[in-house]
Formats: structure tokens, C-alpha cells, sequence
């Protein structure tokens, strides 16, 4: 038997051509693959930050609640014997001494407009969403639901309001915290009584 040759015309293959299409694909995947961890990864590590800005600022205000109440104490005493005594740190240095101001002066000078003051001496206490101050002054509030109105003035702050007046009369220290967030939510709100 003879064999017939073949007219078959031999196939080029392009192995090159395939190898591009196949990085081509590859990195199409790694592309989308990266694509969805970033629209998981990115509103979790946004919400963390919301969180721990959340919690600074309400151990920020709570600390501050043990203060006001000897400063709203001590400007009680003005007028009295105790008057020209030195019961707190109005210059923020970590020491109660003669550099600091009687509760006579305190009371003039006024207990949150002071403690504000003293708070900003020194490396002063910033918010956590901008580079305002971390506290700020309300003014007269009669309850502390007037004071969170005022604080949504102030959103990413600790605002502090006072009522009647900031001085021997003082009876309360309102705090108010707002979030920084459009409409402002209250999320800490404490009434601080200087009763001795």
C-alpha cells in the first residue's frame, strides 16, 4: 500500500498572543479581587476612626467632669473666709500653688471661662475631627437641654454652659458633646452640681 500524501498546510501556533491574554485576564482579577476587599476594607477602617473619635472625646468630657465640680466649689467660697485660698490649678501646670488664682478670683473671673483658658495654656486639648479647640464656652443655659441646643453649634466640641451666672452664684456646670456629623447628634451630655 502507498501512502497519499497530505495536503494538510501545517498550523502556525502563536504562543505569544495566549500569554498576553492570559496576564491580560490575570489582571483583570487581581484587579476586581482588589476592588471588592477596598469596599469592605475602606467603610470598616472609617467607621473604626468614627468610633475611637467618638470615644475620645467622651473620656475628654468625662474627665473633665471631677474638675468643674472643685472649680464650681471653690468659686462657691468666694466672698467667704475661705476666699483667699488657692483650691485649684487654673494654670494648668499640674500644680495647685501661689501661681494660681484664689477663689475670689475665680469667681471674677469667671469658673468656665477660666477652666476653658487653663485648658488651652500649654499644649492645648484639640477635638478629634479638626484642629479647633477641644472645649469651648456656651454661655448661660437654664437646663441641659438648652445647652445641647447650643452645642449643635459647635459639633466635634465639648461645650460648656453654666447657670445663673459663672461666678459665686454658679450652681451648675452643663457638658454637652455633639458629633461632627450634619445634623450634630448628642452623644454625652452630663450635668456637673459644685455642692460642698
Amino acid at each position: 500500500m502507498q501512502q497519499v500524501p497530505s495536503r494538510a498546510v501545517p498550523v502556525k501556533q502563536n504562543n505569544t498572543a495566549i500569554i498576553v491574554l492570559v496576564a491580560i485576564g490575570a489582571a483583570f482579577a487581581c484587579v476586581a479581587i482588589i476592588g471588592i476587599l477596598a469596599a469592605i476594607a475602606i467603610p470598616a477602617y472609617i467607621g473604626a476612626q468614627e468610633k475611637a473619635r467618638k470615644a475620645t472625646i467622651i473620656k475628654a468630657a468625662q474627665a473633665s467632669e471631677p474638675d468643674l465640680y472643685f472649680w464650681i466649689a471653690a468659686a462657691k467660697k468666694a466672698g467667704t473666709t475661705s476666699g483667699n485660698i488657692i483650691e485649684v490649678d487654673s494654670n494648668w501646670d499640674g500644680i495647685v500653688d501661689e501661681r494660681d488664682i484664689t477663689n475670689d478670683e475665680l469667681s471674677s473671673a469667671g469658673v468656665v471661662t477660666t477652666y476653658i483658658n487653663a485648658n488651652m495654656s500649654g499644649a492645648p486639648q484639640l477635638s478629634p475631627w479638626h484642629s479647633k479647640p477641644l472645649f469651648v464656652m456656651g454661655g448661660i443655659a437654664f437646663n441641659q437641654r438648652t445647652c445641647n441646643k447650643i452645642a449643635a453649634r459647635n459639633p466635634g466640641q465639648i461645650t460648656l454652659c453654666y447657670t445663673p451666672a459663672e461666678d459665686q452664684t454658679i450652681e451648675v456646670v452643663f457638658i454637652s458633646v455633639n458629633n461632627n456629623y450634619a445634623p450634630p447628634d448628642t452623644i454625652y451630655e452630663k450635668s456637673v452640681y459644685g455642692d460642698y
